[in-house]
């Protein structure tokens, strides 16, 4: 017996995130993938993020399982609007959790390993390890874990680092490499700054299996190793046909919380592994197929002629 495929929405579609899973859950055939954005787009435009019209739109297109993407990230951007992160990354997520039990539908939310504390001594972190947040990002985060556990039981919350492609060329650590490379110009790597971060991909397919076996609960979701920030970007300069001494080294403690010389905020994914009965990739081998992947992303979203990322990295490799 054929069943239908599964109906995912996913908020913030439009966003770094959420365009990146968009993208990448879209190859599963067994998933109706659509979108949600209030950014003009060829997603479903949602105007606001109130209780009422995210119950109107949930019972129109009639979900089988919402993917949160919606959020206020990075701490520096946090710090300086907290009230507004706050309705984005706390108090959206508990409502979204609400409707979606009072539903009957699946939910994912996205938390961070900003919940740790990155004492190096600590690392890697599981999931039973102490949530010590460094900066006010890192508490609203542990606390919109909290809020929507309590709102939806069932919801599955993963904390998460994950590098990829964006829409704009500016977001995360990647295409900030990947800029500098473009510009011709020297970025700042940090060789005492560790995460386990893992490729959207990859993550893609933590979310496509969590889904499918009905997975719920708390989980890490981090590639199978950590490497320093320097490191990844050094990495992502020779990938482009390029010195990787170029990638300057910096320390963090510029912008770190209280001076921080270095953090590691590595993970262990052991339980979301031996849950869904898969193995993580490295961040290398993640980084490999991340540029597998460009042509066909910018493809998707109808970008490959206007965006001169693709057409570098080929030049460069001739």
């Amino acid at each position: 017996m054929k069943h239908s495929p599964k109906t995912i929405l996913i908020f913030g579609a439009s966003g770094f995130l959420g365009s990146s899973l968009r993208f990448h859950m879209s190859t599963y055939p067994d998933l109706n993938v659509l979108g949600a954005s209030r950014a003009q787009s060829r997603e479903i435009r949602v105007v606001d993020y109130s209780p009422e019209r995210l119950a109107k739109l949930l019972d129109t297109v009639q979900p089988d399982v919402v993917v949160n993407c919606v959020g206020t990230v990075g701490h520096d951007l946090v710090e300086s609007n907290p009230s507004v992160a706050k309705e984005s990354n706390v108090l959206l997520p508990e409502q979204l959790g609400k409707l979606t039990l009072e539903r009957g539908l699946g939910l994912i939310h996205f938390s961070s390993d900003s919940v740790y504390g990155g004492n190096t001594d600590q690392a890697p972190f599981s999931e039973k390890s102490p949530a010590v947040p460094f900066s006010l990002y890192g508490h609203q985060k542990l606390e919109s874990e909290l809020r929507v556990m309590r709102a939806n039981p069932s919801a599955t919350v993963l904390r998460i680092n994950f590098y990829g492609w964006s829409l704009s060329g500016t977001k995360g650590m990647l295409d900030h490499f990947v800029s500098h490379a473009v510009a011709g110009t020297k970025p700042v790597g940090y060789a005492n700054y560790f995460a386990s971060s893992l490729y959207v991909g990859e993550l893609s397919r933590v979310v496509v299996e969590a889904i499918r076996k009905g997975v719920a609960g708390l989980f890490n979701v981090g590639s199978r190793d950590s490497i320093s920030k320097l490191r990844f970007g050094q990495e992502v300069f020779a990938r482009m046909g390029l010195d990787p001494k170029l990638v300057i080294e910096g320390n963090p403690s510029s912008w770190a919380s209280k001076g921080v010389m270095s953090r590691d905020l590595s993970m262990s994914s052991d339980l979301i592994e031996s849950t869904l009965g898969i193995t993580l990739n490295s961040q290398l081998e993640g980084l490999s197929t991340a540029f597998d992947d460009l042509g066909p992303y910018l493809n998707f979203w109808k970008m490959t002629s206007t965006d001169n990322r693709q057409r570098f990295i080929e030049s460069s490799l001739r």
